[in-house]
């Protein structure tokens, strides 16, 4: 393993973002990071797809195919009934009318990206509630909702592009490669949340995020290690600091692994399950493997009733406690304990006290990678 290389890449990701850490706090931090996360290194490093200067196991290749998502379609019509209300001098109460219909015809047919001939009945009432939407009954979904969106001038709507553009990728799915990350590294906790490039972010960013400064606290703790998904072509040496597919925190312990949120929420829809499943499945493959479990039959038992009575965190912990999040589609995070375990399930505690990337000492600011003496 080469230290200094994982600090300079920690310090380097910290200035990159404007901050100002010293070489000592730096070097403090990571030593602790590397020193709390041992057992679950000395577990991954079993992994034949473990990188160790990188300190993360990477999958190649692996084909991402999302399922057509209604529930983006939900989500973009919401964002458009938001804001007729908030500016109802803009919009009849007719047009606000139609657009809820319009709503309720497109949850209950719109199942596909391209139109098929039952479609015909659907395509009839939508046409019906506005003559001039003369949607074909042989196009796709997304540029029938384009254009009952520029019938009814919301094309205007601040923020519509965007919107349009980001239910367009879950109603339009296609297949391509990814390369999925199973990582302990420190960089990688502080760039949790960089998910620039595919238009999203969380709380945790440290450039501007609410809750940033657990991205240190979970970089000190025992038990936590990140799945994130890049794009194939990304230069293994470049991946700490790649925009993110989507990220997501796990826990292990004592042959047990937990499931938090999945982000970014906002592009996996309300009804994740499946992409939540396939995720969980990769990472505890990985695991059993280096547990050296062989057992044909399936190895792990999962519960969703267990994590807040087993799930902790540190008082001090300045992260936003995701296994707490209660997905309705996903339900909440879950923890999963190898079949032949027989003991009782241990207790995980998410996140340690975070340290100022400054003097190096005990931070107790949220929203700030400076303790609050440093932060001037």
């Amino acid at each position: 393993m080469n230290v200094n290389k994982i600090k300079d890449s920690f310090y380097n990701t910290l200035v990159n973002y404007g901050w100002s850490p010293t070489p000592h706090a730096v070097s403090k931090i990571v030593d602790e990071s590397i020193k709390s996360k041992n057992k679950i290194i000395e577990l991954l490093r079993k992994s034949p797809d473990w990188f160790e200067d990188e300190l993360c196991i990477v999958l190649n290749h692996k084909k991402l195919r999302r399922k057509f998502n209604t529930d983006a379609i939900v989500d973009f019509i919401t964002f458009l009934e938001e804001y007729m209300e908030i500016h109802p001098g803009n919009y009849s109460k007719v047009q606000r009318d139609r657009l809820k219909e319009v709503e309720s015809i497109i949850i209950k047919n719109f199942t596909a990206q391209f139109f098929t001939t039952d479609m015909k009945p659907a395509i009839d009432e939508l046409n019906s509630l506005n003559s001039s939407y003369r949607i074909h009954y042989t196009g796709k979904a997304s540029k029938a909702i384009m254009k009952i969106c520029k019938e009814e001038g919301l094309t205007d709507i601040p923020g519509f592009d965007k919107e349009y553009t980001k239910m367009s990728e879950e109603i339009n799915p296609t297949e391509k490669n990814v390369m999925e990350i199973i990582s302990v590294h420190p960089t990688d906790f502080l760039e949790m949340s960089n998910g620039w490039d595919y238009n999203w972010k969380s709380c945790h960013n440290i450039r501007n995020g609410e809750y940033m400064a657990g991205t240190v606290s979970y970089a000190l703790d025992h038990c936590s290690f990140i799945y994130y998904q890049v794009s194939d072509d990304t230069p293994i040496e470049k991946i700490h600091n790649t925009s993110r597919i989507l990220r997501e925190v796990f826990f292990y312990s004592d042959e047990c692994v937990v499931q938090s949120r999945l982000y970014p929420q906002s592009n996996d829809g309300y009804n994740s399950r499946d992409l939540y499943i396939r995720i969980r499945n990769t990472v505890l493959d990985v695991i059993a493997g280096c547990l050296n479990v062989t057992d044909d039959k399936e190895p792990w038992l999962t519960s969703h009733n267990q994590c807040e009575r087993l799930m902790q965190h540190n008082y001090d912990f300045a992260a936003y406690p995701d296994w707490e999040y209660d997905n309705p589609g996903a339900s909440k995070c879950n923890i999963s304990k190898l079949r032949t375990r027989k003991k009782m399930l241990p207790h995980f505690e998410g996140g340690a006290m975070q340290k100022c990337i400054c003097c190096g000492y005990d931070n107790y600011s949220v929203d700030s990678l400076y303790c609050e003496d440093c932060n001037h």
